[in-house]
């Protein structure tokens, strides 16, 4: 049986077909899943993110919405530069995790690099204070880098 997360994203695909852009109303999400707004937050956060190829704009308040866009991405260059804008100033070890996954889920790193990259980056000879958050997101900006020059 499938999760409520999994419902919620399903229902926003399947709303999203044969479209490139859609407005939804989360009030209105939530009220037909019987769940709270910040249900539906949740599965925006985490399953429409530009790593997995959508970009949203959110409006809260009463007029409010949430604005679903499919990425024109037109080759790997597209692709690497909107993935270095999601790097953040510091990375903890969970956020670089996730960010190593993306890179795989998108063909850009192999099983392997994905793994040798997480044994490094999210080791915990690495503090997870300001400095080795820092160290992270440089490193991250450096694989982009070099991901790029094998692309061109």
């Amino acid at each position: 049986m499938a999760n409520l997360s999994d419902d919620i994203e399903r229902y926003i695909k399947a709303y999203l077909q044969g479209m490139d852009e859609v407005e939804l109303r989360r009030n209105e999400i939530a009220s037909q899943f019987d769940c709270v707004p910040s249900q539906i937050n949740y599965v925006i956060n985490t399953r429409f993110t530009i790593p997995k190829g959508y970009v949203v704009e959110s409006k809260r308040g009463g007029s409010g919405y949430i604005r679903i866009s499919k990425l024109q991405i037109q080759d790997e260059g597209d692709l690497l530069d909107l993935l270095k804008a999601q790097i953040l100033r510091e990375m903890t070890p969970n956020q670089t995790r996730q960010y190593l996954v993306d890179l795989q889920r998108h063909g850009l790193l192999t099983k392997r690099e994905t793994q040798l990259l997480l044994l490094v980056l999210t080791s915990p000879a690495i503090s997870e204070d300001h400095d080795g958050n820092l160290w992270r997101s440089e490193m991250l900006r450096e694989i982009i880098d070099q991901l790029r020059v094998l692309w061109d």
